[in-house]
């Protein structure tokens, strides 16, 4: 009726406004829902450029891969695996095999930490070979290869016997044995190799190239690892804990070989110094019994 339409209240708001409460609930879930797209439009992936992660990890990768190679060349060029200590090869060949089958549970997500630490063992067992293979002097190349080939065969046999392993295994144990335990055998690889420096006082049988590699390898990974913005820092620390340690031990080892070539000449000069001593007291004594011996002759030729 007319009276009914009269006290129906008019909306006082402007001209525009949803005088609904509805339609206003669900403009301000509109709202709501743009300002919240747009926040994660607007907060980044990854902390650095996109294109400078990729560039990153590629070098990390490439880097693992290739870790060992100066070394094995290192040793072909001098057919002799001397002041290379076997003893961290082994102990990093262990690792290898156990992170292989410990990342091969998941080969989409970790197709490159297989290819690293694949390629790392492959190394290994070439210069365990070389170790073998130089002492050796006959059919040197044969042995060689041949043992190479039976050593990588081994170890792709004993990473499929733990990737059977950590596929049974609870998510805590596997990583416990197959992430946390390598990472203490490839810190625990160099203090035989810093031993063998102390030991022959000589650094001529290792390859820097090694440690050139390995630390940017390290410090490329370590930089991928705390890329993504969704990863609190604290994570990517514990995460790169491997890296760092690994980097660390280097910065020893090259202290180190450091303190072995600075001594060196000293060690070498007192040497020299001593061969002389003993040469001048032997030409004393030849030179005193010379001249004994001259008025025994002169008295013959009377």
């Amino acid at each position: 009726s007319s009276r009914q339409v009269a006290r129906t209240p008019v909306s006082d708001s402007a001209p525009g406004a949803c005088a609904s409460p509805c339609s206003t609930s669900l403009g301000l879930r509109s709202a709501t829902t743009l300002s919240t797209m747009a926040a994660v439009v607007a907060v980044p992936a990854y902390r650095m450029p996109e294109l400078l992660v990729q560039v990153l990890g590629i070098t990390g990768t490439v880097c693992w891969i290739l870790m060992l190679a100066p070394q094995a060349v290192k040793n072909f060029r001098k057919q002799s695996t001397e002041g290379l200590s076997l003893g961290m090869v082994i102990i990093w060949h262990v690792a290898s095999v156990i992170s292989t089958g410990y990342f091969a549970k998941d080969v989409d997500g970790n197709f490159f930490a297989i290819l690293s630490f694949g390629s790392c063992g492959l190394f290994c067992s070439i210069i365990e070979a070389q170790e073998v293979a130089y002492k050796r002097e006959a059919r040197r190349q044969l042995l060689l290869w041949g043992l190479t080939t039976l050593l990588f065969a081994t170890q792709v046999g004993a990473s499929l016997a733990f990737y059977g392993l950590f596929s049974a295994m609870p998510d805590e144990a596997a990583y416990l044995i197959g992430n946390v335990l390598p990472s203490i055998l490839l810190g625990a690889g160099f203090l035989p190799q810093i031993h063998e420096f102390i030991s022959s006082k000589s650094i001529r049988g290792y390859s820097f190239g090694v440690t050139l590699f390995d630390v940017v390898g390290c410090a490329t990974n370590s930089a991928v690892l705390f890329a993504p913005a969704s990863t609190s820092i604290a994570e990517a620390a514990r995460e790169a804990a491997p890296f760092f340690t690994i980097i660390v031990m280097h910065v020893v080892l090259v202290a180190v070989a450091t303190a072995v070539v600075c001594r060196a000449p000293r060690v070498d000069k007192e040497a020299q110094v001593q061969t002389e001593d003993e040469d001048t007291e032997d030409g004393g004594s030849s030179g005193s019994s010379n001249s004994d011996s001259a008025p025994e002759a002169n008295l013959g030729q009377v």
